[in-house]
């Protein structure tokens, strides 16, 4: 799903995974306090009978800032400031909301500084996250730039305890447990680990409740994106380039990441109108990450990436 605002020209894009839960988590970009000035909740109940739902705010250290009860009808929507779903809470300090519903649901976090910076995020569920969760583009690189968070949210009543694994051009510089206490959320500055010259990596022993994700700043413009870690590792993948509002953007990329101990030759696949237009042959080193721009001008709208493993 793809939001472009006309006048502002901001534009967000998450994908629609399709599932609905009883229970459902926003992760919301509390960390980007000062940059995000207004956050949103949708609630949708795709169901055929109304839906009671408990929304429940969190600070970043666990505690309770507000509760509040939704009736969501059949088939119908909710969306609302954050502040209308909490009345007298500071909006400013609500790093996730949780929803317990009679009913299955779904629902995604909208957020923005004005409207041409928008941030959605879609709602999760109760968590089956694997263990290793891989990071396959940091940037330590550009200080000034670009900012670089890994923000980790933990909605169990567990300490979770996963382990930051860092590379530089495959080669392993970083390896450190990260504890995030139960029901809170840890946000880790990558910028901290700028002169280990990391580019990629990946986090093990993560529980399945855990919550994590990527989070960029561009900190001349502004340019806020985000996106959960909990894609899996395939041998094929496809990159879908924004077609909608295409003159929004002036130039794509893509970076690919090899967790594996050997190194993967990958072929990559250039389509246009459904017509192959163009392939390279890319070998992506073990634990390392290549990434670079598309030809500029050649009008690519998905690439296909098959690898020797995943």
């Amino acid at each position: 799903v793809v939001y472009r605002h006309t006048a502002e020209q901001g534009v967000a894009e998450f994908i629609v995974t399709g599932r609905t839960d009883t229970e459902l988590h926003y992760t919301l970009p509390g960390y980007l306090a000062g940059r995000i000035d207004w956050v949103g909740l949708a609630l949708m109940n795709p169901g055929d009978g109304e839906a009671s739902a408990t929304l429940t705010a969190f600070h970043a250290d666990g505690a309770i800032l507000g509760r509040s009860t939704v009736i969501v009808a059949a088939r119908e929507r909710v969306a609302a400031m954050l502040a209308d779903f909490f009345p007298g809470v500071d909006a400013g300090r609500v790093d996730r909301v949780r929803v317990v519903s009679d009913r299955p649901l779904c629902g995604c976090e909208i957020s923005g500084s004005g409207l041409a910076r928008l941030l959605f995020m879609p709602a999760t569920g109760p968590g089956t996250g694997a263990a290793r969760r891989c990071l396959p583009h940091v940037v330590t690189d550009f200080p000034g730039v670009w900012e670089n968070y890994l923000v980790l949210d933990n909605p169990a009543d567990e300490r979770a305890l996963p382990v930051l694994h860092l590379c530089a051009a495959g080669r392993s510089v970083v390896d450190e447990e990260l504890s995030v206490p139960a029901q809170s959320t840890r946000v880790v500055d990558l910028a901290a680990y700028a002169g280990w010259g990391a580019d990629s990596g990946w986090l093990s022993g993560c529980p399945p409740a855990l919550k994590a994700r990527l989070s960029y700043v561009a900190t001349v413009s502004g340019g806020i994106a985000e996106y959960g870690l909990d894609l899996a590792e395939a041998a094929e993948l496809t990159f879908q380039f924004p077609r909608s509002g295409g003159g929004d953007f002036d130039w794509h990329g893509l970076a690919l990441y090899n967790p594996g101990d050997a190194d993967n030759t990958v072929i990559l696949k250039a389509f246009r109108d459904g017509q192959e237009v163009d392939r390279e042959l890319v070998v992506v080193p073990a634990g390392a990450r290549i990434s670079g721009l598309l030809h500029a001008g050649a009008g690519i709208e998905r690439v296909l990436a098959s690898g020797d493993a995943p």
